[in-house]
């Protein structure tokens, strides 16, 4: 979109649908009420070009509107050098949960009164304090609640872990993890809860040529998600960001990227409830598979290795 393009350096996207037939969404928990028509307005959350104050922007996504793809309004929160990244539902679709990985903060905004014009209820600006963990990264909905998976600990290094709000922002508890946390996917069928992981805030607050491959974690978590309770740790290469269960009901398997090795790697639930954790592709050297659209065309081909 050129209207957004001039100004968005990074960015979260959410919809919002009417009543009709859900459909699946491949990026967001499968707890959070289902699409149902063709969105109407897209939320991104938003870190200016220049100077200014962060924003959830309001984006017209109606095909029919005289306005679409036009940003409609910006609801700034009020400071600066959050690094706006990745936001959330809540399972109810009200609310809209951003984290800022420098800033260890939260914002909530409703978007259930006046979707067009969503309001900033609520900032959490003593995260740190609350949870004894920095660099918050992905909220997750289950019901009721907010999972949040945090990098590092309190001073921005060693491990952090799942902290637990309720969707208006009361904090519940804290789980820690042995790994700097990224990102979560729940399988609810099984009760079964993954985390990857990747750095921690100090490492990612710093310029990418002074990142300590020591820091670097290579490993994804497996949960018991009613008890909260970590059960197995998974081994691979380093920084597994993005993770995804397989959409179908039931399915025992999934997928997710190492951008430290440029791989890619399939984990799966074997028949006796531990989990299998091996290597589908090999992108090549350099070939990040986080930054496949920007690489050159040799690096769009990805070798497997063996069956899945």
């Amino acid at each position: 979109m050129k209207y957004v393009k001039k100004w968005v350096a990074a960015t979260t996207l959410a919809t919002i649908l009417l009543p009709g037939v859900a459909v699946p969404e491949t990026c967001i928990s499968p707890y959070i009420k289902g699409l149902r028509q063709p969105e109407k307005v897209m939320y991104l959350w938003t870190l200016p070009g220049g100077e200014g104050a962060d924003f959830l922007s309001v984006i017209d996504v109606n095909l029919a509107s005289p306005t679409y793809s036009k940003l409609l309004r910006k609801v700034e929160v009020g400071s600066v050098g959050n690094e706006a990244h990745h936001m959330g539902y809540t399972d109810d679709r009200t609310k809209i949960w951003a984290a800022s990985l420098n800033t260890n903060r939260f914002f909530i905004f409703d978007i259930a009164t006046d979707p067009m014009n969503p309001r900033l209820i609520r900032t959490i600006d003593n995260v740190s304090q609350l949870t004894g963990m920095t660099g918050p990264h992905t909220p997750y909905a289950i019901p009721g609640r907010m999972l949040i998976s945090i990098a590092s600990g309190p001073d921005g290094t060693g491990a952090g872990g799942i902290a637990e709000f309720t969707n208006e922002g009361e904090f519940i508890a804290g789980h820690r993890a042995p790994n700097h946390p990224y990102e979560t996917v729940i399988k609810p069928e099984f009760n079964r809860m993954i985390t990857s992981s990747w750095v921690s805030q100090k490492t990612f607050m710093s310029p990418p040529s002074k990142w300590d491959p020591k820091d670097f974690t290579d490993t994804m978590e497996v949960w018991d998600l009613k008890e909260r309770r970590i059960i197995q740790e998974l081994k691979g290469d380093p920084i597994p960001l993005a993770a995804r269960w397989m959409l179908a009901p039931n399915a025992t398997y999934g997928y997710d990227i190492s951008n430290g090795a440029s791989t890619l790697w399939m984990f799966r639930m074997e028949p006796n409830g531990t989990f299998s954790y091996r290597k589908a592709a090999d992108f090549g050297t350099g070939c990040g598979p986080g930054e496949r659209k920007k690489l050159p065309q040799s690096c769009h081909r990805a070798s497997r290795l063996g069956p899945l």
